[in-house]
């Protein structure tokens, strides 16, 4: 077995206290992240939106991520990451209040920031945990992924609260003060937190800095075009509506569910191993999608696709601290690896879609849809080949 570089300086382990906010933040993160799905109806009855006027809420809030991950290593490296979660989460707030602006042009701008909050938030809260919990980073950030999928959950709950209330300045109210408490609970923590390692850019990014960039491009591209399109695959089956729209509630279930499990399995194999199964099981999941047609067996790919994925994306992240010289280390230029994720997350969906769509009829498209499910299995072929060339983890019982 080989033996680990030493860190230049002893690993700062968060304390319980400091988990647990940084859990909370991404549930708030996975409620901000998926809420326009469900708030698209009232925001566009509210100000007469067309669908192509509608689609600007999605490039901002977005648009915004994505200059927030772009900024994420310089702030880092200013402010630290328990400043940088604070303020994605005043940030976040800010973009919670802007639903009730006058004015869409308000609400854009305000969804904006909220999306330069998330852009800081969860790139930061994912390398902090990875780079303080050592060898235990993937069972680690399966949680903290785990609480952002109890936040993506629960959003469609929130909003058709929001909007039976007679009062939706209340709700909006409370979920942006319940931010803004947590991001002072954050500054006013005053247990130690990791910080990052200094490095040039040319330095830091590295043929293995690459090859994580390509597995979560490819990972956040296949999750997406499963989550995005299989519920549309159910329908175009001809299932009915209550059917079809079981499909992506067991994706996310079995999701959930996986990473739940992978922090138990990873008490007994190494977590390059559960990757490859993952990939093994996920890739089975992509090919029944292709496969059957039967309610029951749509139902099973469904979960199965889920559980499979589950544990793939907190693994890969957890490499990143291992690609650095000496472990335990994340350097400015770490952040951007996010970049390919937000690349793969629109790419793929988008080419699912013209694969489904490409000259076919409606009757079709199912047909044509199942054969598009074999784009993410291809790529889920690539990070099985890709995965053993990345800084793998110590062998043997990660307790």
């Amino acid at each position: 077995m080989a033996t680990a570089i030493p860190s230049p300086q002893s690993p700062v382990c968060l304390r319980s206290s400091s988990r647990f906010r940084l859990y909370c933040s991404f549930i708030f993160a996975g409620i901000l992240t998926t809420w326009l799905g469900s708030l698209l109806p009232w925001l566009s009855a509210r100000w007469s939106l067309s669908p192509a006027a509608a689609g600007n809420l999605f490039i901002a809030q977005f648009g915004g991520s994505s200059l927030g991950v772009i900024l994420n290593g310089w702030l880092l490296a200013k402010a630290g990451y328990r400043n940088t979660l604070a303020l994605g989460l005043a940030l976040m707030a800010v973009g919670t209040l802007s639903l009730l602006a006058a004015h869409p042009s308000l609400t854009l701008a305000g969804l904006a920031l909220a999306g330069i909050g998330m852009g800081f938030l969860i790139p930061a809260g994912n390398l902090a945990l990875a780079q303080a919990s050592g060898r235990q980073a993937a069972r680690a950030l399966n949680w903290l992924n785990l609480a952002w999928g109890a936040g993506a959950l629960a959003a469609p709950a929130w909003v058709a609260g929001l909007l039976r209330w007679r009062h939706p300045l209340l709700t909006l109210a409370l979920l942006a003060l319940a931010q803004l408490g947590l991001g002072l609970a954050l500054l006013w923590d005053r247990a130690p937190w990791p910080v990052l390692t200094p490095a040039p850019l040319h330095r830091a990014i590295t043929r293995r800095w690459g090859w994580l960039g390509l597995c979560i491009f490819l990972y956040v591209g296949a999750e997406n075009a499963a989550g995005g399109w299989i519920a549309t695959l159910g329908r175009a089956a001809g299932l009915h509506r209550q059917f079809w729209l079981w499909l992506p509630w067991l994706f996310w279930a079995g999701l959930l569910a996986g990473r739940a499990l992978a922090s138990l399995w990873l008490r007994w194999i190494s977590d390059l191993r559960l990757a490859r199964i993952s990939l093994v099981v996920a890739a089975c999941g992509f090919a029944f999608l292709m496969a059957v047609q039967q309610l029951s067996w749509l139902l099973a790919a469904a979960m199965l696709t889920g559980l499979g994925l589950a544990a793939i994306f907190p693994i890969i992240l957890a490499q990143i601290p291992r690609a650095a010289e000496a472990e335990n280390q994340v350097r400015p230029a770490d952040p951007l690896l996010f970049l390919f994720g937000g690349l793969g997350g629109a790419i793929f969906p988008a080419l699912v879609g013209r694969i489904a769509g490409w000259r076919a009829a409606p009757a079709h498209v199912a047909a044509h849809l199942r054969g598009a499910m074999l784009l993410p299995g291809l790529a889920l072929a690539v990070i099985f080949w890709v995965m053993p060339r990345l800084p793998s983890a110590p062998r043997g019982r990660n307790l």
